[in-house]
């Protein structure tokens, strides 16, 4: 995905707000990051984005068993959670531990008939934003697929007839930006969010004060959330929008607003007119 680093989509909201960017204050900073992170997730969701969207195969329920996957992370899995491993399903009679193996352990039961969805979070896998179809084979390399019916659910995503194994295409969900700056003396647990040379990080790893900042080499304990270089636009004139407001200009901020709107139509533009991108439906045939 093409990105753009949150100092740059800061500084132009504060300076479409009259601010200059070096002077902004803490309190200033804390706003327009809830502006700007908000804003990100409307613009996200704004349309099936080609560079947020994902092809992945999965398995029903919880998905494939791993030893180190699991509600806790740690092999442990919960009452009647459905799982894949080796050729077959297998529900959980109790509350697994650590070890117990789906067609070793008696806390596994062998299901032939089941309720065939897809949870929204499954271990190992990136979790479900909005799912935007069900194919049977990968549509990045073939163009024999078949299109399935969905629906959703408190359970998750279930198939009408679906495959053994699904490919489902979905879009990522939207990031928060909620990270203060990091700090050499802190402790950091996993999912954590930092703010360190101008973007967010998130910890991977428990971090603590003998650890060193973020840098984009260290993948194993950092991950940097990228802002999508196509929102840049939208980014700045929203938040600068929201932050008029608190202002009281009223008038400034909906011409930022105006702005804003203007800047995501154009990147739709650009998708459907100039890109020519538009989803190829393929139906069954008898």
């Amino acid at each position: 995905m093409r990105a753009v680093k949150f100092e740059n989509v800061l500084r132009g909201a504060a300076e479409s707000t009259g601010r200059i960017y070096d002077t902004l204050s803490n309190d200033e900073f804390a706003l327009l990051r809830g502006f700007i992170s908000r804003r990100l997730r409307e613009a996200w969701e704004s349309e099936y984005w080609p560079e947020l969207m994902l092809v992945e195969t999965r398995r029903y329920g919880t998905g494939t068993w791993s030893a180190t996957g699991g509600d806790a992370s740690d092999g442990v899995y919960a009452s009647s959670d459905i799982v894949y491993h080796g050729t077959s399903y297998h529900q959980a009679n109790t509350a697994t531990t650590s070890g117990d193996v789906p067609g070793v352990s008696a806390d596994w039961d062998l299901v032939t008939e089941f309720h065939h969805f897809i949870e929204y979070e499954q271990p190992g896998q990136t979790k479900l934003g909005q799912l935007y179809r069900v194919l049977s084979k990968d549509s990045r390399i073939n163009n024999n697929w078949i299109e399935y019916d969905f629906t959703m659910s408190a359970n998750g995503v279930t198939l009408i007839n679906g495959p053994d194994l699904p490919y489902i295409e979905f879009r990522k969900r939207a990031p928060e930006l909620t990270g203060n700056d990091w700090s050499g003396s802190a402790t950091y647990a996993v999912g954590d969010q930092v703010y360190y040379i101008g973007d967010f990080w998130n910890a991977l790893t428990v971090r603590d004060d003998s650890t060193a900042a973020p840098t984009a080499s260290d993948t194993t304990n950092w991950e940097k959330q990228s802002i999508p270089y196509i929102f840049k636009p939208y980014l700045e004139k929203a938040a600068a929008s929201d932050m008029l407001l608190l202002d009281e200009k009223p008038d400034l901020a909906m011409a930022q607003q105006t702005m804003a709107r203007e800047a995501l139509d154009i990147e739709a533009i650009k998708l459907y007119r100039q890109q020519g991108q538009s989803s190829r439906i393929r139906v069954r045939t008898y």
